[in-house]
């Protein structure tokens, strides 16, 4: 009885390891749930909004280089866009 108990145990323990692994291991389908668009549009002078790219609100802009300065505008209709003064950016989009 106890070495039936041992196996049991053994094998719920493996189990449980081998499906903690397997879910942690591939992030490959998570790869579509996020995009990564380069903020590649430069500010210009005069102003011209409608060519930067529009911001959401769960947006992330990553700042790729220490010296990266961007410029966001709100627009009259409550939409923010970006665009890039120098450095390398991007944003995350979910």
């Amino acid at each position: 009885m106890k070495t039936l108990y041992k196996n049991v145990l053994a094998t719920m323990l493996i189990t449980l390891v081998t499906l903690s692994f397997s879910a942690c291991s591939d992030d490959a389908h998570f790869a579509d749930a996020e995009n990564q668009i380069s903020i590649n549009v430069a500010c210009t002078t005069p102003t011209t909004i409608n060519s930067y790219i529009p911001l959401y609100s769960e947006d992330v802009v990553v700042k790729a280089e220490d010296n990266t300065t961007i410029e966001i505008y709100h627009t009259t209709d409550g939409s923010k866009r970006v665009c890039l003064v120098s450095g390398n950016a991007y944003i995350i989009r979910k």
